[in-house]
């Protein structure tokens, strides 16, 4: 019977072995990649701080090795509120990743310092007929108008995500009952998650509004 082939310097066997690996472990990484980071309160989040030593690494896959590390505030500090808590995967103890992970309030957007309230009520705007300059001054957010323009060019921009994340709730209701597609996008993300709902978002999907 002649013999299959090598490749160089492996033979199929082998290789075939690495594939079967590889397919439970980017599994394992996929299921552990779903911890919770959003919650709606801080007494919520220190809940999540308190079970950490059983807590599973999303990026290494080290069982118990988190520990505390330090709350992200508001520009201003802590009297301007808080956005959030870290603790890192502790290497110290030769299991960990030295890696960092954040449980963010619902309330917060990532990366930005609009909160997620201050959006919602510049989307209520432009939804209720606004000009995007009303809207953006209604929502009182302090902020420039310039970051107000910025906001809904980004807003603009990721209608394919939160198109694509709404689609997987259910099919939209409103196709065409709007002036633009926009309109559309953020209708139909109101009816699915309500008056708050970038920080519903948020907190049901688990990641961050785009």
């Amino acid at each position: 019977m002649p013999r299959k082939p090598r490749g160089p310097g492996q033979s199929p066997a082998k290789e075939q072995k690495i594939q079967i690996f590889l397919f439970p472990s980017l599994l394992l990484h996929h299921i552990l990649g779903r911890m919770k980071r959003y919650f709606d309160t801080e007494e919520e989040i220190e809940e999540a701080l308190n079970s950490l030593s059983e807590a599973v690494c999303p990026h290494c896959g080290a069982n118990g090795a988190f520990v505390r590390h330090d709350s992200i505030w508001n520009s201003g500090g802590a009297q301007n509120g808080l956005r959030g808590k870290r603790a890192y995967c502790d290497k110290r103890r030769g299991r960990g990743c030295g890696r960092t992970i954040t449980f963010w309030l619902s309330d917060t957007l990532r990366g930005r310092c609009l909160r997620a309230t201050e959006l919602m009520r510049f989307i209520l705007g432009l939804l209720a007929g606004s000009s995007a300059w009303k809207a953006w001054r209604n929502a009182k957010t302090g902020m420039t108008l310039r970051t107000g323009y910025r906001t809904l060019k980004r807003l603009v921009n990721c209608q394919s995500i939160i198109r694509t994340d709404l689609f997987e709730r259910g099919p939209p209701t409103r196709q065409g009952k709007e002036k633009t597609p926009l309109l559309e996008t953020l209708r139909d993300l109101k009816e699915a998650f309500g008056i708050n709902a970038v920080s519903v978002y948020q907190k049901t999907l688990q990641k961050t509004f785009p």
